[in-house]
């Protein structure tokens, strides 16, 4: 007679069953999609869309345009020799 050194099969399917295969993280769910910015896409309260650090970033650049095209006018009329009204 020999002596086999594997573990009998039935020993071998139970260690199997007696340890989790795999582990679930269970999360807990939102209760609300968050709205998101269109233009930065940050999660924070909205103001028409957009968030308030990127309203203000557009309104920074909406005025800097406004400024370039009053400067753009007012060099082209001393050119024609009027003197802008300020």
């Amino acid at each position: 007679m020999a002596l086999s050194l594997l573990p009998c099969p039935h020993e071998s399917r139970k260690s199997l069953f007696s340890r989790p295969v795999f582990s679930v993280k269970l999360r807990p769910m939102e209760k609300q999609p968050q709205e998101r910015c269109m233009v930065c896409a940050k999660a924070a309260p909205l103001n028409g869309g957009i968030c308030q650090t990127c309203g203000e970033k557009i309104r920074a650049q909406a005025r800097g345009a406004q400024q370039d095209i009053r400067d753009r006018s007012d060099r082209t009329l001393q050119k024609h020799g009027v003197k802008p009204e300020k």
